[in-house]
């Protein structure tokens, strides 16, 4: 492996190097970015805790709201783990790369290169194909992926199942199964972002050591409360329009027999009814933030495949018009000119709408045409 100052000295002696990269750019290629030094943490002095306070639903409330003080923390690390250094062969082959005009114009990228010149090397033998394997499998099997904050809902959803009686009955009631009565289409987001909150210092949902199961966190209004249930919402969002409607019709009931601006109206509106609001508004406007970033996502990706189509087309082979990328991520064909209708490169199916964009296959709710008895006849998948 380069050191970071053969890597120095290799950049120095290297005019191609500088005139494409800054030193710390170069560096970064090989995982040598620059890294501060952690300050010193000063011990928080104990504090003595308050006595629990009982709410509406039964539950512990300290100050904060919350019911269940020691829930297990759901993520092990922050912040994914980071990109291995490139190998000194890689290394090698990028200086050949960014020095040779000839191999920049015969591979589209250097990746593309470098998988060529290892292809061609001499493969491991039998003993350090058995070693990376165990190191491979702790690292890229599902079973042993790294528990990284944010992606709990993601971890859950896709967590792989032992195949069984009892696992077949779970999975017909799990709320990611969209054929389960349970389904909730928004929880993989909601539980990604409460699990998020807790690297800025949030304990908004955690693990009951008792149980395993999931609960929401002292800093959530709700907790104490299953996250997941085979009769709850299996929803955040409801749940707190829930407990809103709760502590709401609570409030109204203490203004009707104190008075709104009496000690105990005001103080309970601060406490409970205010504080589920601004929960509320927050998960509100995280949710506009994911289905905004979904949008963006998907308008690169249809201008992605709009110039990947560009690139591909070729009139001589794939007729005379252009109708897109097919589901298949390949360049449709125009098999009957003037039908108005494009073909998939790999399916049976035709793709829609000559103008290649918002295509879509038949399989995927597309339109499909056909010839029957003489006729064109126009149908849609119902």
């Amino acid at each position: 492996m380069a050191t970071r100052q053969n890597l120095i000295d290799t950049y120095n002696t290297n005019p191609t190097l500088q005139s494409r990269y800054t030193q710390q750019q170069y560096l970064d290629l090989f995982g040598f970015g620059q890294s501060t030094p952690t300050p010193p943490t000063t011990p928080t002095p104990p504090t003595t805790p308050t006595p629990p306070v009982q709410n509406i639903i039964g539950q512990n409330l300290d100050d904060r709201g919350g019911g269940i003080q020691e829930l297990q923390q759901t993520f092990t690390r922050t912040t994914p783990r980071s990109t291995p250094a490139m190998s000194d062969i890689s290394s090698l082959n990028l200086a050949s790369y960014l020095e040779n005009p000839n191999l920049q114009a015969k591979y589209e990228n250097f990746a593309e290169y470098d998988k060529q010149v290892q292809s061609q090397m001499p493969q491991p033998n039998f003993i350090q194909r058995g070693i990376t394997g165990v190191k491979n499998f702790f690292t890229d099997n599902r079973f042993f992926q790294p528990k990284v904050a944010g992606t709990l809902g993601t971890r859950l959803a896709n967590q792989p199942q032992m195949p069984s009686f009892i696992t077949a009955i779970a999975g017909s009631m799990s709320p990611f199964n969209k054929a389960s009565r349970n389904y909730n289409p928004n929880l993989v987001s909601e539980l990604n972002y409460l699990e998020g909150l807790g690297v800025e210092g949030q304990n908004m949902i955690g693990r009951d050591p008792g149980t395993g199961g999931l609960k929401y966190g002292p800093d959530s209004v709700l907790s104490g409360k299953n996250v997941i249930s085979g009769f709850g919402t299996n929803s955040y969002a409801k749940a707190l329009d829930n407990y809103i409607d709760k502590v709401t019709n609570k409030y109204n009931d203490i203004v009707d027999e104190y008075g709104v601006y009496s000690d105990k109206a005001v103080n309970y509106k601060n406490k409970f009814v205010e504080k589920a609001i601004k929960e509320r508004q927050k998960n509100t406007a995280n949710a506009i933030k994911i289905a905004e970033d979904a949008k963006k996502a998907a308008a690169l990706t249809a201008a992605a495949s709009r110039a990947e189509s560009k690139r591909q087309y070729d009139p001589n082979k794939h007729g005379p018009t252009n109708y897109g990328l097919g589901s298949d991520g390949q360049q449709s064909y125009d098999l009957n000119p003037g039908s108005g209708v494009g073909w998939s490169a790999t399916g049976s199916g035709p793709v829609s709408n000559k103008t290649g964009k918002g295509r879509t296959d038949w399989a995927r709710g597309g339109r499909i045409r056909s010839y029957f008895d003489g006729g064109l006849v126009s149908l849609r998948r119902r």
